[in-house]
């Protein structure tokens, strides 16, 4: 637990010396309570006397601290009166003292929070929290001059840094903070709503509002940060309620964390955002140019701490927000007029930034948003308006595919995984064609999984014979440039026959089938064929498979494995590949087309034969 403050008070005038016994007197007051109702009759009597009272006002701002650590004791634990009336003392205190001196006290109070990531608190000091960050919220309303009112970013910058700290970050086994954690995240969500709602004013205002353009960033950015980490508390736990439901399901069941509280904040989160015409702005203005691993320049705060790593995956929780949100709900920060092609971006580089987070949650999370809202948009896009598209189809997919390969039981079962693969090869087959086969070469070389790059072979290679067949009489040198650059890919490097058995057997059954073509009908199969230069690449990419075949079989029969089920495994996969490989040999060594009096094409792209 903190016992030092990062924020120092600082009084704006010096106390008298009665304020100064006055203020020592209510502390030692307070470290005596033994009971409940002494704790909450102190409370009641200090709220009660705040606004008539001209020296307890002054003394006031130096009590936050003893207040944070009466709440960190157990007197006032079981009922939820007393808790109240804490909050509600410690907002008093923020709007009836000197806003700049009352500041830092706040601040010092707020800094000696125990962190979330390190230590359990009890729920009282959670509320009490609350009523820290809602009083910092109506303070700062307050201020209608000078340098506090001019720098407000900046102030809030240090707010969201120790917010995010102190209640964002997740405990280690992921488990609640405390007893009634109900009650603490219904009321610290509140308190974080009030900040953005109170700041989130237009950007266009800042000249009146004494604060210049780059203030009023910072500004908008820390308050679409902390409605990114709002959000990602929430959509966590209604993620961590579908653990043990079908990933991809729509049953009643899926819903039944919305339909309470977390679904009445989840709708709270969308209108905040709607409401605060600078934030929804910013964010429409941010997610419309959604870019994973892309970073901003966020101001510091005084202290030289970042208020927050607003990496664009924090949108991706915010986007979660607007989807998870309960059915039926009219207020959405997201428009509906956007088109399919651009939710089709917004979603995908969500996905992309909820798997980057690498945690079972945020990718149940990022795989459901690909299975169910990406279909509604990806297919109905046009080819003008995917070429426009600034998200990356072949990262994408790769990363989907790669999930599903190596997954387990977890994060999905095996009728999951096939219902993956069955969108996947329908969305890659919605992209015009060109883009579609940039995406397959993309993951063939971007993919170290070998399943996966024996997934997009197969479909590679499909796709590229109907396309040639599309038009048989015309050699369309494109489809042969695209066959000789993905099997090279494949085949080439170093690389392990056991470790790349699919890859390898997807390659060489790519070239089997131009092999097997009947030059007769298919022009461009015959040019491949007659081709010198070609038969000689594939010729040599063959030759190096086979002595690697040949290496590891050796090897594989002269050691000793520990493993005698392992080995076996190894050698049966090294004779499949072996075995593929020697039929394809047989077929380029018996090809003759001069045998058949067949006459070489003459090579022109595109253009049908005379």
């Amino acid at each position: 637990m903190s016992t030092v403050a990062e924020f120092p008070p600082e009084r704006s005038v010096p106390l008298s010396d009665e304020a100064s016994a006055l203020e020592e007197r209510l502390i030692q007051e307070m470290k005596a309570f033994t009971t409940t109702d002494s704790a909450i009759a102190f409370l009641e009597r200090i709220n009660s006397e705040l606004r008539t009272n001209t020296t307890l006002r002054q003394v006031a701002p130096g009590l936050l601290s003893s207040l944070i650590d009466l709440a960190k004791g157990n007197l006032l634990e079981k009922t939820r009166e007393g808790r109240k009336i804490l909050k509600d003392t410690i907002c008093e205190i923020a709007v009836v003292s000197r806003p700049r001196e009352c500041y830092t006290f706040l601040m010092e109070a707020l800094s000696l929070l125990p962190d979330r990531a390190t230590e359990v608190a009890n729920t009282t000091t959670f509320i009490a929290a609350a009523g820290l960050l809602r009083g910092l919220s109506r303070l700062m309303v307050r201020v209608q001059a000078g340098r506090m009112k001019s720098d407000r970013a900046r102030y809030l910058v240090g707010i969201v840094a120790l917010i995010q700290r102190k209640f964002f970050v997740e405990s280690k086994d992921g488990s609640p903070t405390a007893d009634n954690d109900a009650e603490l995240l219904e009321e610290l969500t509140g308190a974080c709503l009030e900040l953005i709602t109170t700041y989130g004013y237009d950007s266009k205002v800042g000249a009146a509002m004494q604060e210049d353009p780059k203030e009023s960033s910072c500004r908008l950015e820390v308050l679409t940060s902390l409605a990114c980490l709002v959000s990602e508390e929430l959509c966590r736990r209604v993620s961590k309620s579908r653990l043990h439901l079908p990933l991809l399901g729509d049953t009643p069941d899926e819903y039944e964390l919305q339909r309470g509280l977390v679904g009445k904040l989840l709708v709270d989160v969308n209108s905040a955002v709607y409401q605060s015409p600078g934030i929804l702005q910013y964010t429409c203005s941010r997610v419309l140019n959604l870019v994973p691993h892309e970073e901003t320049g966020l101001m510091q705060s005084s202290d030289g701490v970042s208020a927050l790593d607003m990496a664009q995956s924090r949108l991706g929780w915010l986007v979660l927000a607007y989807v998870e949100r309960p059915r039926g709900t009219r207020t959405a920060w997201m428009p509906l007029v956007w088109s399919h092609a651009v939710y089709t971006h917004i979603y995908a580089c969500t996905i992309q930034l909820l798997f980057e987070s690498n945690d079972v949650l945020a990718i149940r999370s990022g795989l459901r948003l690909y299975g169910r809202e990406l279909q509604e948009h990806l297919p109905y896009q046009t080819y003008r308006e995917g070429r426009q598209q600034r998200w990356n189809p072949g990262k994408l997919f790769r990363h989907v595919l790669e999930i599903a390969v190596t997954s387990d039981e977890i994060m999905m079962t095996l009728k999951e995984r096939q219902q993956v693969y069955s969108i996947t090869e329908k969305d890659l087959r919605a992209l015009p064609t060109e883009e579609r086969f940039d995406a397959y070469y993309q993951i063939e070389k971007s993919s170290g999984v070998d399943e996966v790059v024996g997934i997009v072979l197969k479909l590679y290679k499909d796709d590229w014979w109907a396309e040639v067949l599309q038009q048989p009489g015309v050699v369309r040198v494109s489809l042969v440039d695209r066959f000789t650059q993905a099997t090279q890919a494949a085949l080439t490097g170093d690389f392990k026959v056991v470790d790349g058995t699919d890859t390898i057997i997807g390659a060489i059954n790519w070239c089997r089938l131009v092999w097997l073509a009947d030059p007769q009908h298919n022009a461009t199969a015959r040019h491949m064929k007659s081709s010198e230069w070609l038969n000689g690449v594939v010729t040599s990419l063959v030759e190096n498979v086979a002595n690697q075949i040949d290496a590891e079989l050796t090897i594989e029969k002269q050691q000793k494995a520990d493993d005698e089920q392992l080995k076996g495994v190894e050698m049966s996969r090294l004779e499949l590949v072996a075995d593929t490989v020697g039929r394809l040999r047989e077929l380029i060594n018996t090809n003759s087309l001069v045998n058949k009096g067949i006459d070489n094409d003459s090579v022109m792209p595109d253009v049908k034969e005379s």
